[in-house]
């Protein structure tokens, strides 16, 4: 079939409705990414590629170019038909922003995804960034793909990360303390109708399965290790911060958290 096949989606409201469920589990997240626009803002210099790792629809990546219009960037994932749900978003919406953003088929746990990033970027990479992504990889997959991203940025360059982390294991308490916290925000959100991860799904997968590049972009990513590898047990918030200063970066810190929610920052 020719692209005249696509079915006529509301990509804006496939977005909106997908950002809403996002919301369910990260009520600050608005917020989470402004401020990690704000610190690859004051990080790198103007003409720079920021690189989005596990970057979905491009949630992040659309928003970090609409505020830094003299920065580019790379959207990348593993995941098929998150990358044509945000090209297609992307162009629906008019944002002004898909000619400095490129959409890349990449998975961060194979050896050549720098190679394709470098060859993709439009520029100088000096930032990478990733929201909710990399909780899921298995330990070893995390310290080596940490060690890539090192690799690819220059000295001074930076690594924001705003994501889902563990507490230490041995804080049991304060543990359930946090959970009854977030289930009662879920609860809530529930409540005045919000959608989950899996109702929006289900939804968008019947609506725009009829699209025929939709559709193949489904089976593939059913023929695809994603689904197993998000079964893999998370490692905790030290592991991480631990990670990216053996990875080689020069200082990495927290500067945001809320519950299990937070902001890391690691300069090359």
């Amino acid at each position: 079939m020719t692209a005249s096949a696509e079915v006529d989606l509301d990509w804006a409201e496939w977005l909106r409705r997908y950002d809403a469920q996002q919301e369910l589990y990260v009520p600050d997240r608005e917020r989470r990414f402004a401020l990690m626009i704000d610190l690859v803002g004051a990080a790198v210099p103007e003409g720079s590629t920021v690189v989005d790792v596990g970057a979905g629809p491009g949630a992040l990546s659309t928003r970090l170019l609409a505020r830094l219009p003299s920065l580019t960037a790379v959207a990348l994932d593993a995941d098929p038909v998150m990358l044509e749900f945000g090209r297609r978003a992307a162009d629906a919406l008019g944002t002004g922003v898909t000619d400095r953003l490129r959409w890349l088929r990449a998975d961060v746990v194979d050896e050549d995804w720098r190679a394709a990033v470098r060859e993709a970027a439009p520029g100088p990479v000096h930032a990478v960034v990733s929201a909710t992504a990399l909780h899921y990889l298995p330990a070893a997959d995390l310290v080596r793909v940490y060690r890539e991203i090192a690799r690819l940025l220059p000295r001074g360059g930076c690594f924001v990360s705003g994501d889902v982390l563990l507490l230490a294991t041995h804080l049991v308490r304060a543990q359930a303390v946090i959970d009854q916290v977030r289930e009662r925000r879920e609860q809530t959100a529930r409540d005045n109708g919000a959608e989950d991860w899996g109702q929006w799904w289900d939804a968008f997968e019947r609506a725009a399965s009829r699209d025929p590049a939709l559709a193949a972009a489904f089976a593939e990513r059913a023929r695809s290790s994603l689904l197993a590898r998000k079964q893999q047990r998370m490692v905790g918030s030290a592991f991480h911060l631990a990670a990216l200063d053996e990875a080689g970066f020069a200082e990495v810190t927290t500067v945001w958290q809320d519950l299990e929610e937070f902001v890391l920052l690691a300069v090359r």
